[in-house]
C-alpha cells in the first residue's frame, strides 16, 4: 500500500524472515531504521492475525551500540532474540560508490558477540529488554527456540554460523571472483543457551548430531518454531565436514530421545 513505500531517503526496512506463532498462530516480524547519530537501531516487532493479517500488538525499542541490522531472529512462546555480530560498516568507500555494501563491512572473528532479548508485544509477562555477552561466532540463519518447560526457564536457540576466526574482513574467503571452497570454513548448526535471570550464556556449542556437518538455511516443522524439537532440517555440503557447494538436504537430530537408557 502506498502508505507503506518508504522516503526515498530515511525510512525503514523490514526482516526477510518472520516467524509464525504455533502458539497463537500470529505473524510475528520485525521493521527497523538506523540512528546514525547514536550509533544504535530503532526496532518495531509486531504481530499479525492469522485470520485477516490485521495489526494485532506491536512495540518499539532502540538496540544500542548496533550500527547493522541483524540478520534474522528466534521466537519462543514469550521472546524475540536477535544476536549481534562483530561488524562496522566503512561508510565512506560505499557512499563514494567505491564498494559495494558486503565490501565495506569489517569484522572481527575473535570478538564476543551479543544477544538481545525481547518481550514480544503480545507476551503477558512484559520485561526490560537486555542484551547477553556470547563467545565469538557468527549467526546467520535461526531454526528455532524456545523456553524450557523448568524452573530454570532457559531460552534455547539453535542457528547457522561460522567458528571464531581471524577474519577481519566481512567477506573473508567469499570475496574475490568466485567462492574458494577450499578456503571457506564450514557453517555448522550451533545451540546457544541463555539463563534470562541471571542475564548470562549457559553455553554455545555445535548442536547435539551436527558434529562434522556444513550446513545452512535450517528449518524445523512449522509446529516447533517457538517448541523443543527433535529434528531440524538445512541444505548439506556434498564432502563430510568440509565446505563445499550445497548438493543435498539433510535430517540432524538435535533433541536426542532416550529409550532404555539410550539416545536414539
Amino acid at each position: 500500500p502506498e502508505e507503506a513505500v518508504p522516503d526515498f531517503l530515511g525510512g525503514s526496512a523490514h526482516t526477510a524472515h518472520p516467524q509464525r506463532c504455533p502458539f497463537t498462530g500470529n505473524l510475528v516480524g520485525w521493521h527497523w531504521s538506523q540512528i546514525p547519530t547514536r550509533q544504535s537501531l530503532d526496532v518495531t516487532f509486531t504481530e499479525w492475525s492469522q485470520d485477516d493479517f490485521s495489526k494485532v500488538k506491536s512495540s518499539n525499542f532502540q538496540l544500542p551500540n548496533c550500527s547493522l541490522a541483524p540478520h534474522d531472529m528466534a521466537l519462543t512462546k514469550n521472546c524475540i532474540i536477535m544476536k549481534i555480530n562483530a561488524l562496522t560498516m566503512n561508510q565512506v568507500p560505499f557512499l563514494f560508490n567505491l564498494k559495494g555494501p558486503a565490501a565495506s563491512l569489517s569484522m572481527d572473528g575473535q570478538s564476543p558477540v551479543k544477544a538481545w532479548i525481547f518481550p514480544r508485544p503480545t507476551s503477558p509477562d512484559q520485561f526490560e529488554p537486555f542484551g547477553v555477552d556470547v563467545p565469538a561466532c557468527f549467526s546467520i540463519h535461526f531454526s528455532h527456540g524456545y523456553e524450557e518447560d523448568d524452573e530454570t526457564g532457559h531460552i534455547v536457540t539453535y542457528f547457522s554460523g561460522w567458528p571464531p576466526s581471524d577474519s577481519k574482513d566481512f567477506l573473508g574467503a567469499w570475496g574475490g571472483f568466485a567462492p574458494d571452497f577450499a578456503k571457506i570454513p564450514p557453517t555448522f548448526l550451533w545451540r546457544l543457551e541463555i539463563d534470562p535471570i541471571q542475564k548470562k550464556t549457559v553455553s554455545l556449542q555445535i548442536a547435539p548430531g551436527s558434529d562434522n556437518v556444513c550446513t545452512e538455511h535450517m528449518l524445523v516443522h512449522p509446529h516447533f518454531v517457538s517448541r523443543k524439537c527433535q529434528f531440524v532440517y538445512g541444505t548439506a555440503s556434498n564432502v563430510v565436514g568440509d565446505s563445499t557447494p550445497p548438493n543435498g538436504y539433510v535430517k540432524l537430530n538435535v533433541e536426542p530421545k532416550k529409550r532404555n537408557g539410550q539416545q536414539q
